[in-house]
């Protein structure tokens, strides 16, 4: 994947990279077929799209007005 976003080095080095997320798990979210079979969807997108498919996956005890904010603090 080339990465093509200047937030990228904010990533590099932070608490997320440390924990072993990847770019793929907040932008390219798991997601359930009409069969019930999980898979990763290929759909490059902002994790505000799907918050509790993304932030909330890891992050139990946010809510999801909680995430959107932070997530438009990382941003500002």
């Amino acid at each position: 994947m080339k990465i093509q976003h200047p937030e990228l080095e904010v990533f590099w080095g932070s608490k997320m990279e440390q924990a072993g997320v990847e770019c793929k798990d907040c932008h390219m979210p798991k997601a359930v077929s009409a069969a019930g079979i999980e898979y990763t969807s290929h759909f490059q997108t902002t994790p505000r799209v799907n918050i509790k498919g993304t932030c909330l996956r890891c992050h139990t005890d946010w809510s999801e007005e909680r995430a959107l904010y932070t997530i438009g603090s990382v941003m500002a």
